[in-house]
Formats: structure tokens, C-alpha cells, sequence
């Protein structure tokens, strides 16, 4: 049994939101709750196994790896139905920012497993790591905010603008589009894509041949950073989220 099911196997007997586990080289993220959505306790539940994996005290030779327990869904964006005021709505917001900025720091490579939809939020958790691979059975991959009238905030567009191209990534914010694995790969939003009985293996493969790189954390980092300067300096900076919290609370 691969580390990855393993670690899937493990979360959902805890039954925890989100479990971290280190395998070997492997750090892994388990999502765990329902469909992945963003609310205060799974935004918490998030940053809690972030916090597990910044305290290792080796990181020489490590890849973190993300995926959902979910047969379908990586994750679909905020929790409408559990969010109940402008105030939770921020909180969110920041959650979902402070997450992103921290993957996107990582100092060890990083490397998402979109086993299913990533919608809205979750298009932002996923694309946020140096690699991402999709599954070519099931799952779109899709910012939908512009079909909902939710203007997506300044840091997000600066992040994914850098990430995939400006036309690219104007044709996903401002057009909604939705991509299956394989239109997501020829656009360069994902890196590989694997039908579902070989993704699992194929994405721990890969992860562990980046860990047989054995880069050093303090180089990759401040390298990554240089890289990535200016949508790190957006996500920490540019918090203009007023309309976009008005229009998610109008979806409440």
C-alpha cells in the first residue's frame, strides 16, 4: 500500500478534518471534511498541520504532498452554508490567504494531489504548490466566482497570474472556464495527470523523487522567495477584500 493511502486510511479512522503525517522523505496533508470547504475550523484544522510540519526539525530531503480523503473533490472553495456574518467571512478570507502564503514559502517542495474538483478557493490551495497533478477520471478545475458576481481579490489574481500566464489565468478568473485534467494540462495549470487507479502511486513517486534531490531548506527558501517575491509581497499586503466580502455574504 502506498504512503499516500496509507495516510488517507489513517485520517479517516482518526476522523480528524485534517490530518498531517510524516513517511519517510513524505510530509502529507490529509483533507478531510465532507467536500474540503473553508470555513473557521477547517481553515484552523489547516494551518494546526502546517504548524505540525514547520517543527520538524529535518527538512533536508522532505516533500510535502497534499490530497483529500474525498473520492471526488480536493476541495470546493468557502463554506457558504456555515459562514454567518461579514466577520467570519474575513476570517476565512485571511485563513485562506495566511494557508496559501505559507505553502507557497514552503521550504521543502511541495506537491498537490487534485484528486477530484477544485473549485474557487480550493483552484487557489492547489496552485499554490510547486507541482500539481490531476486526476483524469474525475474533478474540474475552475475559478467560479465570476459566475456568482464575487470579485476575486488582488492577491489572488497577482498569485495566479505569476503561476500559469496572464491569458491563461484571464481566461480562468474572468471567463469562469472550467478544465478536466487533460485541458488543464495542455494550459499549464497542472504539471502531470494520472487516471485514478495510478494517481495516488504516480504523484508518491514523483514526490519522492524530488526528496532524492535532497535540496537544502535554508537555499530552496530564500531562492523560492526571490521567485515567488511578488505574489508573496500581494498575499501579505494587499487585503482589499471589501466587495468580495459583500458579495459572499449576499450568497449566504
Amino acid at each position: 500500500m502506498s504512503r499516500l493511502k496509507q495516510a488517507i486510511d489513517k485520517t479517516v479512522s482518526l476522523k480528524t478534518p485534517v490530518g498531517y503525517f510524516r513517511n519517510g522523505n513524505l510530509d502529507i496533508i490529509v483533507m478531510n471534511q465532507n467536500d474540503n470547504r473553508l470555513n473557521l475550523k477547517f481553515c484552523e484544522e489547516l494551518h494546526q498541520a502546517l504548524d505540525q510540519l514547520e517543527v520538524q526539525k529535518e527538512s533536508r530531503g522532505q516533500t510535502l504532498v497534499t490530497l483529500s480523503t474525498h473520492p471526488k473533490i480536493y476541495s470546493n472553495g468557502v463554506d457558504f452554508e456555515n459562514l454567518r456574518n461579514d466577520k467570519e467571512i474575513e476570517q476565512v478570507l485571511e485563513g485562506l490567504h495566511q494557508y496559501i502564503l505559507r505553502i507557497l514559502q514552503s521550504k521543502i517542495p511541495t506537491v498537490g494531489c487534485i484528486d477530484g474538483h477544485a473549485f474557487a478557493g480550493g483552484w487557489f490551495m492547489a496552485i499554490a504548490h510547486h507541482f500539481r497533478i490531476m486526476n483524469t477520471d474525475r474533478g474540474w478545475i475552475c475559478l467560479n466566482g465570476i459566475s456568482l458576481d464575487i470579485p476575486i481579490p488582488k492577491a489572488f489574481n497577482v498569485l495566479g497570474t505569476q503561476k500559469i500566464g496572464e491569458q491563461q489565468y484571464w481566461e480562468t478568473c474572468c471567463l469562469g472556464t472550467r478544465f478536466n485534467a487533460y485541458e488543464a494540462l495542455e494550459r499549464g495549470i497542472v504539471h502531470k495527470i494520472y487516471n485514478s487507479e495510478n494517481i495516488l502511486k504516480k504523484t508518491e513517486d514523483f514526490a519522492d523523487h524530488l526528496a532524492k534531490k535532497n535540496l537544502d531548506p535554508i537555499a530552496f527558501r530564500l531562492m523560492n522567495a526571490d521567485i515567488y517575491n511578488s505574489s508573496i509581497h500581494s498575499l501579505s499586503n494587499d487585503k482589499n477584500w471589501d466587495l468580495t466580502i459583500q458579495k459572499v455574504s449576499n450568497c449566504l
